[in-house]
């Protein structure tokens, strides 16, 4: 059936297939996304995931310098280096900088998949109004779906770091992680590979061994018919009077190369799951937008006391350099296998191990000017005072925390690291970033920004997750937020377990609060899009009530208003529209005409058809759903005739689009004009650039473009032999 397929039988589903209303709508699917979306769509909500980022299959992720290059984005105060939607997101700033996962599971896919949850002095201390039975509940639901194991013998790590002793004796000690350790299933039942210990969890398994959220929580929200779709992102929300409207943009169709115009759709309820620094940008932007939310909004960023470092030297090789992940040896292990836990020391903290994962390998060997031999890492977490600010400059979100890496805080635990390390054997060696002036800190942590607590003048969301509409007690009840970006400080180890038990609870809650929110219809199962193809296409022209069914282009007509459209079109096979130039293509866009509306009309779910043969000769038709953001709709059927004619007609006839606008009125049509909109030469050659297959492989992508232009100038040449037959045989 038409909009119900995913990329390579996959999970996630193309922008073509946006429906303009839903019960939900989670933004973003990292641990608070991914629960959310999960337990709504076993309840019966009709649910949307929108992701930012691609969706990554096991075998995909990069494992090489160029690789990992490819797959980076680096977010400076004034430019962007690297595609918007990358897996690895570094967001640089002066003094603090933060890595974040761009994809279909969020950061789960480039983490180390330690599930710890925090002493509970400190959540009792973090989260006071939240604590209960609803989210020991949470916890454990969460550790039930993560399903994560403890690695007990086998890579050579574990056995030279389990022999050695922290200051103060402490030892090694395995954690859980979400690795599997032997061929088993997930608790979504999707088969999960055993670890071949490669030490490459953090740069994405390509094993399919990790028990990332595209293997548990989002499987199973596709299973209970919730939509997930990747390259959406979320601009800005606004309040309605039975919900809340989002505004879009589309990643990797080609709607750049014309323009920046943002898609609108609207939902029961709104989750903003971007993490700390998505969710604060969202906002951020929506308050800038008139939305009334608290002051505090980016207050209270932490990273967690996140630091980077390294012992070098050690006596015997401890083998923390990751290999090739289809050449492992096993003598490696998962990217961090335990911990020495000095919590209980004068200076707090949590000290795990972490292979150097073989991308990176090349550059933390010259950096450090080692043979990385007896060199092992460290991800150290010691908490912090969440003292880092977030601020929207020039549209785009920047960290503040000056001086975070000089602090007295930080050289403490720079003092208590190098005694850790001689106390191990060894020599400790500092992130290199910090032999810099500066001393600029990177958290993989970063949490913070819409703090959760019980007044608007304090606090961001209240202890439900609803966003505070300002300095008062005050809520917008369909509007949440669940990710790490809620917790007001650190809660000083990994945060993911939490993070799950958290929206384990909102999502308990927002059920209660919520009875009625719109159910599916029926269940939408992804089934496979082995090639897909598309295009983007850009039309400007008129519109008029007074003009008849078929207006030349000029002179206009009387009353003629601008009308253009942009719109991403796509067919599900290649192979089925060579075999019929008539099968449908979905379509998704934008349609600008004040005549019909102030701001830009959103199409969802277009039809679009090549060839048709009709009575009166061949035609491409359109058929597009107009939606105003007020919610006023519109129909725009339009037809171009492809028929040679006396003369030179190819160039006017295949760019020539014939339209007719109805208003949708309680069922009837209302005839609003008739107009013409034509495709410009730069128009045309821009959407030439934008043909592509959907689909996962080069040679693929060449297939369908291939079977698209074969169809396209075959009919083409059919239709004007005498005219073209001789230019293109």
């Amino acid at each position: 059936m038409l909009g119900s397929v995913a990329v390579d039988g996959e999970l996630s589903r193309r922008s073509v297939d946006l429906r303009s209303h839903y019960g939900a709508v989670v933004v973003g699917s990292g641990y608070g996304g991914a629960v959310i979306a999960a337990r709504l769509a076993q309840a019966g909500v009709d649910v949307a995931v929108l992701e930012r980022g691609r969706e990554w299959p096991a075998g995909t992720f990069p494992d090489s310098q160029l690789a990992f290059a490819g797959a980076t984005s680096l977010v400076m105060p004034r430019v962007t280096l690297g595609r918007a939607d990358a897996l690895f997101r570094f967001q640089v700033s002066p003094h603090y900088s933060t890595l974040t996962g761009s994809g279909l599971g969020g950061t789960s896919l480039i983490n180390a998949g330690v599930v710890l949850r925090p002493p509970q002095a400190r959540l009792e201390a973090l989260l006071p109004g939240i604590l209960g039975e609803q989210l020991e509940r949470g916890f454990a639901r969460a550790f039930e779906a993560l399903d994560p194991a403890t690695l007990q013998g086998g890579p050579s790590r574990l056995k030279v770091l389990g022999a050695r002793r922290g200051p103060a004796g402490h030892p090694f000690t395995p954690v859980p992680v979400t690795i599997a350790l032997e061929r088993r299933l997930s608790s979504a039942g999707q088969q999960l590979q055993p670890c071949n210990a490669c030490g490459n969890c953090v740069t994405g398994c390509n094993v399919g061994a990790k028990g990332s959220l595209d293997r548990n929580y989002l499987p199973l929200a596709a299973q209970h018919g919730a939509e997930l779709f990747t390259g959406v992102e979320v601009r800005r929300v606004v309040e309605r009077d039975a919900g809340m409207g989002l505004f879009l943009s589309l990643r990797d169709v080609g709607r750049e190369r014309f323009e920046k115009t943002e898609l609108f759709i609207t939902a029961d309820v709104v989750v903003l799951a971007g993490g700390s620094l998505g969710s604060t940008e969202v906002l951020w932007r929506s308050r800038d937008a008139g939305l009334p939310v608290s002051a505090q909004l980016g207050q209270r960023f932490s990273g967690n006391g996140t630091v980077l470092a390294f012992t070098e030297g050690l006596d015997e090789a401890p083998h923390a350099m990751a290999e090739a992940w289809n050449e492992a040896s096993g003598r490696v292990g998962p990217s961090l296998i335990g911990m020495f836990d000095l919590r209980d020391t004068e200076h707090p903290m949590v000290i795990q191990d972490t292979a150097i994962p073989r991308a990176l390998g090349p550059f933390v060997r010259a950096a450090l000017a080692t043979s990385g031999r007896g060199l092992v890492g460290w991800a150290v977490t010691s908490g912090d005072d969440a003292g880092g600010r977030l601020t929207l400059e020039r549209d785009r979100l920047q960290v503040h925390w000056s001086g975070a890496g000089r602090s007295e805080h930080h050289q403490r635990l720079e003092h208590a690291l190098e005694r850790f390390s001689r106390a191990l054997g060894g020599k400790h060696r500092r992130n290199p970033a910090s032999l810099l002036p500066w001393k600029p800190l990177i958290t993989t942590h970063p949490l913070g920004g819409c703090a959760l607590g019980e007044h608007g003048a304090t606090a961001v969301v209240d202890a439900d997750h609803r966003v505070f509409r300002g300095p008062t007690r005050a809520v917008h009840e369909r509007l949440y937020v669940c990710d790490g970006s809620v917790f007001p400080g650190a809660p000083g180890t990994n945060p993911l377990w939490t993070i799950s038990a958290m929206a384990e609870r909102c999502a308990e809650r927002l059920l209660e609060a919520h009875p009625t929110l719109q159910k599916r219809a029926v269940t939408r199962r992804p089934v496979e899009r082995p090639d897909g193809v598309g295009f983007t296409e850009r039309m400007h022209g008129w519109l008029s009530p007074l003009a008849p069914a078929k207006p030349a282009p000029k002179p206009q007509a009387p009353g003629a208003v601008p009308l253009s459209f942009l719109l991403t079109v796509e067919w599900p096979s290649a192979r089925a529209l060579e075999a019929d130039p008539s099968v449908l293509a979905a379509s998704v866009g934008t349609v600008r005409c004040r005549l019909l509306a102030e701001h830009p009309l959103t199409v969802t779910q277009g039809r679009f058809q090549l060839f048709v043969d009709t009575p009166e000769g061949t035609q491409m038709k359109h058929e597009l759903r107009l939606r105003a953001a007020d919610g006023t709709e519109f129909l725009l059927e339009g037809h171009k005739e492809i028929v040679d004619d006396p003369g030179p007609d190819l160039w006017h006839d295949t760019r020539t689009l014939f339209i007719r606008v109805t208003r949708l009125d309680d069922g009837e049509r209302v005839l609003v004009g008739h107009g013409v909109v034509q495709t410009g030469v730069f128009d045309l050659a821009t959407q030439v650039q934008t043909i592509r297959g959907v689909t996962r492989s080069m040679p693929d992508d060449l297939r369908a473009r291939g079977r698209f232009l074969r169809t396209f100038l075959g009919r083409v040449r059919r239709e004007y032999q005498g005219l073209v037959g001789p230019l293109i045989r």
